[in-house]
């Protein structure tokens, strides 16, 4: 399913998709990735903003989304690959 991390509203979507496919979540691994090295040269508050956006806040919203349905059988396991921009 086509998700852009940096908007919640996709990423909700996405975990709701993925349940009602395959039911509670016991797994979640992510590898956002963002890169500051062409939009730097342009506008590097805006390339931060967006890398740490993709690299790090979408992080944090997933785990937010999966960690119930692991938390509620007290077992699962989270994997966060980081890019070279993280």
């Amino acid at each position: 399913m086509p998700c852009n991390v940096g908007h919640k509203d996709q990423l909700a979507a996405l975990v709701g998709e993925t349940r009602r496919q395959f039911g509670p979540i016991d797994i979640w691994s992510a590898t956002p990735r963002s890169t500051l090295l062409r939009a730097a040269r342009r506008d590097p508050d805006d390339a931060y903003d967006r890398t740490m956006a993709t690299n790090v806040r979408s992080n944090l919203w997933l785990c937010q989304m999966v960690l119930p349905d692991m938390a509620a059988r007290r077992d699962g396991a989270i994997v966060i690959i980081s890019s070279i921009a993280g």
